[in-house]
């Protein structure tokens, strides 16, 4: 019997390490002027009404010059923990127009934890702080209006993404800007130009769970598990510091009890009330450890 009971524990800590690893699909289109700008580098002129983002020498039209200009653009609402593992993201465009030429461009983040919207304050796109990382982006010829395949994609802008959710005041659905600066000129539709073609922001990424528990379950000293009533939780040691309290989740996150464990080194908790996988998850001063119960 025991030997059962210690397979179906380790099938559904197998379960949720898979569960826990879906990758997630978030995007979000630019919805207002606000959200993309040009800014003029030689007198720092910002345009929040334009009907296109030319990356990034606007060549002019009859009676407008010709200028080098920044680009920024911002995403409102990303909806993605702090915690999350970013596996790739990437902004795509739609062609306004066809365009051609050698084009070279840079695209930073802005290193905020949440991007306010842009104005038209003087360099209020370049006077912004950029992040570390940055990428690259030698971008095809445009050679179909309206479209928005491969070549109107971004590199991938991962590790941008990563270095802003990982600030110590991200929270969900805060807004994130990118800056792009460079020479050459592909021309993509604005908000202003066309709400249905405003530059899309894609996020692809994986709920971090598993990797949370499994730095952590080395030094939990919990037993027995799997167990049938109760189980003792030993924080002699203190791998934590200081443990303020304890909660018990279900598999989907639901919490099904919460302890106050202030005072003390070793507790009994009682399970009697639950069956199947349950998460105990303790929170100290500083870090979050998770552990999985096998109830029988």
């Amino acid at each position: 019997m025991k030997s059962i009971f210690k397979f179906l524990f380790f099938a559904f800590a197998i379960f949720f390490s898979e569960f826990s690893n879906c990758q997630l699909h978030f995007q979000t289109q630019v919805n207002k002027s606000e959200n993309d700008a040009e800014e003029n580098i030689s007198n720092g002129n910002v345009d929040l009404t334009s009907s296109d983002l030319e990356l990034c020498y606007d060549p002019g039209f009859i009676g407008i010059s010709s200028k080098d200009q920044y680009v920024g653009i911002r995403f409102e609402s990303i909806n993605i923990p702090k915690s999350a593992i970013i596996d790739s993201a990437f902004i795509q465009f739609t062609a306004d127009g066809t365009t051609s030429g050698p084009t070279i461009v840079l695209i930073y983040g802005e290193k905020m934890f949440n991007s306010p919207p842009f104005t038209t304050l003087s360099e209020n796109i370049s006077s912004r702080t950029r992040t570390d990382e940055f990428v690259t982006w030698n971008i095809p010829e445009w050679n179909e209006n309206n479209a928005a395949t491969n070549n109107e994609r971004s590199p991938d802008l991962k590790l941008i993404v990563s270095e802003i959710i990982s600030q110590s005041l991200w929270q969900t659905n805060n807004s994130i800007s990118f800056i792009i600066e460079g020479s050459g000129t592909r021309r993509a539709y604005s908000w202003d130009g066309s709400e249905q073609q405003a530059p899309i922001l894609h996020i692809y990424y994986r709920e971090n769970n598993v990797s949370i528990t499994d730095q952590k379950l080395a030094k939990i000293n919990c037993y027995p598990n799997p167990t049938s009533d109760f189980v003792y939780l030993d924080l002699t040691d203190k791998p934590y510091g200081e443990i303020s309290y304890l909660e018990v989740l279900d598999m989907s996150g639901k919490l099904l009890k919460k302890m106050d464990l202030n005072g003390g080194e070793k507790h009994k908790i009682n399970l009697m009330e639950f069956q199947g996988m349950v998460l105990f998850r303790l929170h100290s001063s500083n870090q979050v450890a998770i552990q999985r119960i096998l109830i029988n």
